[in-house]
């Protein structure tokens, strides 16, 4: 067994350092009375930080959120957020930062689940889910500390396990609501129904009975991204899970995803992306537990 890396959080320090692994899962904790402060950044990362023991205030892109003992916060990328901590307060929890770039790699099932917390800021770890998540963050940071993210399936496995639990939890929680305007949270829920006939931003704005300068602010606001970058996303992840989980050919995929050319459907998953659809199948064969 490993022994279990801690770090000591001080006023220099904030849980996500420059330029971090692709996965990076921290253990924290503070056991000085010093005020503690957590610097607004920009980035791409996506990170997830569970507070064991904690109080203060925790503010992400402007919504100040109160810390609680269990308390399990989703920093989107793009997000501004800063930490506020009283002096007498002791913090001790785990913080995960999953690079955007690596999930777009490592396979569409994590795009997936983590497409499935779009919604969700923050929510509550009951006590009796709290033991499973700490063992599952322990275990995760024992591997990511002899492996390398990109090529191991037992760190995946737990990633997709850590994800889903999050999904699970949030789902079973009231307080797990996004903390931007509703708006937002409904054009994402209809561009994920509609994505396949419907690529026009103007089209879902109007559905949702606003104008296309108003769902742009509303998007930018809540995620850093324009409605059609969020469109995107949302398309190429659909690639990714048919190109991944099917043995469909790319020019089957570019019809069922409504590119009237597949030399379309090839240009638009390479400027997402950076690769083609088939040398993102060459890299899934590359993997050791890949079986298309």
């Amino acid at each position: 067994m490993h022994q279990r890396i801690a770090t000591l959080i001080s006023d220099r320090h904030h849980l996500h350092p420059g330029k971090p692994d692709l996965v990076q899962v921290t253990y924290f904790h503070n056991e000085s009375p010093e005020r503690l402060s957590l610097p607004a950044r920009d980035n791409d990362l996506f990170a997830i930080t569970w507070f064991i023991k904690g109080s203060g205030t925790l503010t992400i892109d402007s919504f100040p959120c109160p810390i609680r003992a269990g308390s399990l916060f989703i920093i989107h990328p793009h997000s501004e957020y800063s930490l506020d901590i009283a002096e007498e307060a002791r913090l001790e929890g785990w913080s995960l930062s999953i690079q955007e770039n690596y999930l777009h790699q490592a396979g569409s099932n994590l795009l997936e689940l983590i497409f499935g917390l779009r919604n969700i800021s923050q929510f509550p770890v009951p006590k009796d889910n709290g033991k499973k998540l700490d063992q599952l963050f322990y275990f995760l940071q024992g591997e990511l500390h002899t492996k390398s993210a990109g090529w191991d399936p037992v760190i995946n496995a737990y990633l997709t396990i850590l994800l889903s639990e999050f999904n699970q939890l949030s789902a079973d929680s009231s307080a797990g609501r996004s903390l931007h305007d509703p708006r937002y949270d409904e054009f994402l829920d209809l561009v994920n129904k509609e994505f396949r006939e419907i690529r026009d931003v103007g089209t879902y704005a109007a559905r949702i009975h606003i104008s296309t300068k108003q769902l742009n602010r509303i998007c930018k606001e809540a995620s850093g991204r324009t409605p059609g970058r969020l469109l995107d996303m949302r398309i190429h992840l659909e690639a990714s899970r048919l190109l991944h989980y099917t043995n469909r050919s790319v020019k089957e995929i570019s019809y069922d995803l409504g590119f009237g050319e597949p030399s379309y459907f090839i240009k638009f998953y390479r400027r997402i992306s950076n690769q083609t659809p088939h040398q993102y199948r060459q890299y899934l064969n590359l993997l050791p537990y890949y079986n298309n």
